[in-house]
């Protein structure tokens, strides 16, 4: 539990660094992990990218109620960006067998809701990585963001992200061809390959899907609405 490592929980005390000590003890560097839930109500307020790094086999679980419209309702947990403009949220780092999952990111003024990637050497490659019922947005207008960004600079061995029911807002107005960013993107560093996107809804966004590196992409099921 979230809450044993110090997490208030209550969206206005910052809980950054409570809860990147519970994510380092669910998620140790180089060993296998276990799971750390985020109680259902539970608001996290962050304001530095909270990361999750270099392990095998751990489950972040939100416990949210399945559904979009829940999960954007207020009093469900939620990571809620307090951090500078340009930032990332939630960055998934060499860590392979593992799930995300239940939860949804207020991406506020960051540029990245959730970053998963091969950051600095290479000791562990992201594979076979399970995010289920996921929700990302921001508040206004960004030409910069993207709430997922797939592999951008992995130098290889980034492969096999599974995606089951994101739903992405990429902002309140409606979107010119660059003014509001983009849903998920794939690339470009390395290649992603064996990517599965399995019930994707995005709205409001300059790009639902940005292809710029892929191997083996399944797209399959889904709606979007209000894109560009």
């Amino acid at each position: 539990d979230a809450r044993d490592f110090g997490v208030t929980c209550s969206g206005t005390t910052d809980d950054t660094a409570a809860m990147q000590k519970a994510a380092n003890a669910a998620c140790p560097s180089g060993g296998i992990g276990t799971t750390l839930i985020v109680p259902q109500s539970c608001r996290i307020k962050i304001s530095s990218t909270l990361v999750f790094s270099k392990c095998n086999g751990v489950t972040l679980d939100g416990e949210q109620s399945q559904g979009q419209a829940t999960m954007y309702a207020s009093g469900h947990g939620v990571f809620v960006w307090a951090g500078s403009a340009g930032g990332t949220v939630l960055e998934v780092n060499q860590t392979r067998d593992s799930a995300f999952k239940n939860f949804s990111i207020d991406a506020g003024s960051a540029n990245i809701g959730l970053l998963i990637d091969e950051i600095g050497t290479v000791t562990n490659i992201v594979t076979n990585n399970h995010y289920d019922n996921l929700a990302i947005w921001n508040g206004s207008a960004n030409s910069s963001f993207i709430a997922v960004s797939l592999c951008p600079t992995a130098p290889g061995n980034c492969e096999s992200q599974n995606f089951n029911r994101l739903f992405v807002n990429c902002a309140g107005a409606k979107p010119t061809s660059t003014s509001n960013g983009t849903g998920i993107q794939y690339g470009p560093g390395g290649e992603p390959y064996y990517e599965y996107l399995h019930w994707y809804e995005s709205t409001a966004c300059s790009q639902a899907i940005a292809v710029q590196s892929a191997n083996i992409l399944d797209i399959d099921g889904g709606l979007a609405g209000g894109n560009y």
